[in-house]
């Protein structure tokens, strides 16, 4: 949860609308904050456009501030299964060690993430993710 529409008062001061003006509000707040998770996803992939091009034999994942799964390679899939990692590569998959906005926050890092390259995704002089270069080879 990140919040909350508090409609609470005097009974006398009971307006017939609040209910309309929470559910707008709420319409409101939701949409604001699917815009700015859709700006996020797509900073990730203007940003990782070259990273992408240039990485042709290792697994690449793409993930937002938050830790969110954007983008991934095909040889992502092969390298997460020959380390055994037990991360399903759906646009839910979220890995909280990657999440920039908690950094204090105690955050479980997979075994198999921490020997793989981890590098800041910046756009625009803003770091806006990070990439996770996969190889099998560090097992």
């Amino acid at each position: 949860m990140l919040g909350a529409v508090d409609l609470s008062g005097l009974t006398d001061s009971y307006q017939s609308n609040a209910l309309d003006f929470a559910i707008m509000a709420a319409r409101l707040i939701e949409s604001n904050l699917a815009k700015e998770y859709f700006k996020s996803r797509n900073n990730v992939i203007e940003a990782t456009k070259t990273m992408f091009l240039g990485w042709k034999t290792e697994g690449l994942l793409a993930f937002d501030r938050r830790g969110r799964l954007v983008k991934a390679n095909n040889q992502a899939h092969t390298t997460l299964k020959i380390l055994g990692a037990d991360l399903v590569l759906t646009p839910q998959c979220r890995l909280p060690a990657l999440d920039l906005e908690m950094p204090d926050a105690p955050a479980h890092t997979p075994s198999w993430l921490l020997e793989q390259l981890r590098l800041p995704i910046e756009l625009r002089g803003q770091r806006v993710g990070t990439l996770v270069v996969l190889s099998a080879h560090h097992k």
